[in-house]
């Protein structure tokens, strides 16, 4: 994952990133791709607890309640994220 650029706009810690392994164009791209993985990994959530598969939300309850779930943990969801993406751009510049 690419950690350093000068077209890339830092994260926590300074750090810079292309969440898809390669550089992203610009951070409206980065937030996007974060934004992206907070939904799929609290819907996966939502589901695990539900024991169910998140291709299994047939019914619109089913999908107000992921949905009305996932809303009160997203911004959270994203700033974890971006902290483990900072950390490993962190630990990737002690490599490089």
């Amino acid at each position: 994952m690419p950690c350093r650029g000068s077209d890339h706009e830092p994260l926590a810690g300074g750090s810079s990133v292309g969440a898809r392994g390669e550089p992203v164009p610009d951070t409206s791209a980065l937030v996007a791709d974060v934004r992206l993985a907070s939904a799929r990994n609290l819907a996966a959530k939502w589901a695990a607890e539900n024991d169910l598969d998140v291709a299994d939300v047939r019914t619109r309850s089913q999908w107000d309640e992921l949905r009305a779930w996932a809303k009160q943990r997203h911004e959270d969801e994203v700033y974890r994220i971006s902290l483990d993406v900072a950390e490993i751009c962190a630990r990737r510049a002690e490599v490089d």
